[in-house]
């Protein structure tokens, strides 16, 4: 997997449905690791989220 730079999970400019960024990582309480947690699972892309269609906010559709 590539490494993400900042300008990957910040760049707003596209369309909503494309610029959105849609990939979590899991983690779990580590108290050796400097930042107190390790990665379970690494960035991904789950199918119902790949699958919307992202075109505004959440509360303009309410």
């Amino acid at each position: 997997m590539a490494l993400l730079t900042f300008d990957d999970v910040h760049n707003y400019a596209d369309a909503p449905s494309t610029a959105v960024f849609r990939q979590p990582l899991i983690n779990k309480v580590d108290e050796q690791a400097p930042t107190g947690v390790t990665i379970v699972k690494d960035f991904f892309t789950g199918p119902t989220v790949r699958g919307y269609t992202f075109d505004g906010p959440c509360y303009d559709k309410l």
